[in-house]
């Protein structure tokens, strides 16, 4: 209080007396005001009191990090109150919205009454402040959508659901949709907590179809599955982890798996476009180059004979028969270093003349991929082994006896490769 008598600037302190709500009471009526970061600093020092001071001002900043500071605030008190909070907001952001924009702008920005503002919140602040709109109790600095700042909190996500935010499937300014940004707007974690994340999404309406810059959502959640496989620390962890997946994780799992929508890659790895599968085989085997092939691929066939063990003999060997091809070529054109041209995950691709040259450029390898995979097919058949047991006990052994006596393919080899009708680019 003497402090505040002798008219000292404490603004800059605000702050640190979030963990004091009986002092920040005092700097609010004296005129003091939230700084951006106040409702965080409230959050962290886990106080209901000086959350609700700091709401009750009006004046406060509420964006993603506050939003991801309560997905993993163990309070649920303070939770409720940032949620509800931001509801508040966006609420009136609404109301402004439909009270002075034109109704065209209204209907361009999907504005709905049964549906709170998320992604298109900052764009609707920026059309009221240009028409000198008084929207400083709403502020927002930019574009963000609700649910890339839930991490896995889907108790969180249910909560946002409720109060009105219905669009899960929003297309950023990146081009994409949250459901394809898994793998960044998500926290490490176990393989089923990353997949209930996604069914949760496309249970709420998030198309795994939907395409973006050549790739579909299916593809990118390929990509992000492989890349949480990656990083698994020992293969025991792991097939306990496979075996304690969900029915719904494991039936996400298996669609990835066979799902067979190609996308517009043009790359020797898998030949007509990428798969969910030869997608989530990138993020495996490509995350970390540098790491051993060996326990990845005891890990995938872990991964896949969890999923299509308890099926039924002839579906076994008709999903068999359309993975082992692609599962072969991806590894098999890893280990030759054949320059990968996919495009998923590329913000611009690779341009379709730059795609013809590397091809060319690497005729031979990727000529010599087409006749190993012919005759690793060819071998399992013939020692009679199912694709598992050749893949994890045989495959290496093979591939490393080819890479010893590897040499240029003779002018039959390329005649016979070319007269499969192989064909990489047009």
């Amino acid at each position: 209080m003497a402090l505040l008598k002798k008219g000292l600037d404490l603004q800059q302190w605000v702050d640190s007396y979030t963990h004091w709500p009986n002092g920040l009471a005092l700097l609010f009526q004296f005129g003091y005001t939230p700084t951006e970061s106040c409702l965080t600093s409230a959050c962290e020092a886990d106080c209901e009191e000086s959350v609700k001071l700091v709401i009750s001002t009006q004046k406060y900043y509420l964006g993603p990090s506050e939003l991801e500071v309560a997905s993993n605030h163990h309070n649920s008190a303070v939770v409720e109150l940032v949620v509800q909070a931001l509801v508040d907001r966006r609420r009136r952001l609404q109301v402004l919205a439909e009270t002075y924009l034109p109704d065209e702008v209204i209907s361009q920005l999907g504005i709905r009454p049964d549906n709170l503002l998320s992604l298109q919140a900052y764009k609707v602040y920026q059309l009221l402040k240009t028409s000198s709109i008084d929207v400083d109790d709403v502020k927002e600095w930019y574009t963000w959508s609700v649910y890339d700042y839930v991490g896995t909190n889907l108790k969180l996500a249910d909560h946002l659901w409720d109060a009105g935010f219905r669009d899960v499937d929003e297309v950023d300014d990146g081009n994409k949709t949250c459901l394809m940004k898994l793998w960044w707007n998500s926290p490490p974690c176990s393989l089923n907590v990353l997949l209930e994340k996604a069914s949760w999404l496309i249970n709420k309406g998030a198309d795994i179809g939907l395409k973006r810059s050549g790739s579909r959502a299916l593809h990118y959640l390929g990509q992000t599955v492989g890349k949480n496989l990656h990083f698994k620390e020992s293969l025991e962890d792991f097939a306990l982890e496979i075996d304690q997946l969900s029915e719904r994780s494991k039936d996400l799992l298996f669609t990835i798996l066979v799902e067979n929508t190609r996308d517009c890659c043009c790359c020797p790895c898998s030949l007509k476009g990428c798969s969910g599968l030869t997608t989530l085989l990138n993020g495996l085997f490509r995350t970390w180059p540098e790491k051993g092939m060996g326990d990845l691929i005891q890990m995938l066939a872990i991964m896949i004979k969890s999923l299509i063990g308890s099926l039924g003999p002839e579906i076994q060997e008709s999903l068999i028969y359309q993975l082992a091809p692609c599962v072969l070529r991806f590894i098999t054109c890893q280990s030759l270093e054949i320059s990968h041209t996919c495009v998923h995950g590329l913000s611009g691709g690779i341009d379709a003349e730059e795609i013809r040259e590397i091809h060319d450029e690497e005729k031979l390898l990727i000529l010599e991929l087409d006749k190993l995979v012919v005759e690793f097919l060819s071998t399992s058949s013939r020692l009679g082994l199912s694709f598992l047991d050749f893949l994890t006990d045989y495959w290496s052994m093979e591939m490393d006896e080819a890479l010893l006596s590897r040499g240029t393919p003779s002018e039959e080899d390329i005649s016979q490769i070319l007269e499969t009708g192989v064909v990489l680019y047009k």
